[in-house]
Order: C-alpha cells, then structure tokens, then sequence
C-alpha cells in the first residue's frame, strides 16, 4: 500500500469506530434500513464513477469496465426492490445478477479493446439470463409471453424483405 494513502483510510476507520461506538451508545441512532436505501445509490454511483473514469482518462484500462457494468446493473436491480418495497421480485428479476456479470464483459470487449475470448462467456452469460427472464415473465402473466414472442419472431421471419444469397 502506497504511504499517501494510508492517512486516508485510518481516517475513515477512525469515523466509522466512533460513528459505531455513538451509534452503540445511542447518541446517534443508526438505522438499518436507512442504510438499505442507500445501498442501490452506492452501487448505481460506483458504475458511473468507474464509467466516467474509464472514459475520460487518456492512458485507458478497459478492465475497469467490468465492475463498472456489474454496478450499474446491481444498482438498478436493488432500486426497484427496494424503492418499490417489494423483495418478492428477486423471485423474478434473480437473472439480473449474471446479466451484471454479461453487461460488464461486453463493454470491456466492445470499449475496451477485450480479446475475443471474452465475448464468449459474455454471450453465454447473457443468453442465460434472458432464458430465465423469459421463463420467469411467462410465468408470471400465465403463459402468454412465450407465443407471444413465437408469433412475433415467425412474423419477422416470414415477412422480411432482405436479399438473401442463395446456396444452390
């Protein structure tokens, strides 16, 4: 660890023990679910932090993009549970956590110069999680979602007006 830095965080540790030791003491009265609230704003507040560094540096690392994507994603994930007051949608929305994961290796492969390799789990990741979306809204609205996507994807297919080479 760098010596300039060390001042810093035990100054953070300092506020945080005395910021306990009140809140112990019932001087300050810490509330978790206050707490709860700004969780989401953390994480939405990290993913454009990290965007914005990313981007506005001259020498860039893509991999920063990676938590950067992951954050943005988990942010609005825990804002709609938490600002709607109902946990109950992990139940639905769980495919999110991996589609984080998906989100953050495509834009490191897009913006940040990735290898190829990358895009693969990226892909699987994210097909993953539509998969389960899907499955899990058709549940939700009693079956009505999958034929409705058949139907749509047979209307694209049979009536788009592309050239395509023949083969043969």
């Amino acid at each position: 660890m760098k010596r300039k830095k060390q001042p810093m965080i035990g100054i953070i540790l300092i506020l945080a023990g005395v910021f306990l030791l009140f809140s112990r003491k019932s001087v300050i009265h810490l509330s978790w679910s206050i707490l709860l609230w700004i969780v989401p704003i953390i994480l939405f507040g990290l993913g454009l932090i990290f965007h914005i560094i990313y981007f506005h540096r001259p020498y860039r690392r893509g991999g920063i993009l990676v938590p950067a994507g992951m954050f943005l994603i988990y942010g609005i994930f825990f804002s709609i549970c938490i600002y709607s007051n109902n946990w109950g949608m992990i139940k639905l929305l769980w495919p999110l956590f991996p589609l984080g994961i998906a989100m953050g290796l495509l834009e490191y492969h897009f913006f940040g110069r990735a290898p190829h390799e990358v895009l693969i789990p990226a892909v699987i990741l994210c097909g993953i999680s539509i998969i389960f979306i899907g499955i899990n809204l058709n549940e939700k609205v009693k079956g009505y979602v999958l034929p409705v996507i058949l139907i749509l994807l047979g209307l694209f297919i049979a009536f788009n007006n592309t050239k395509r080479k023949k083969f043969f």
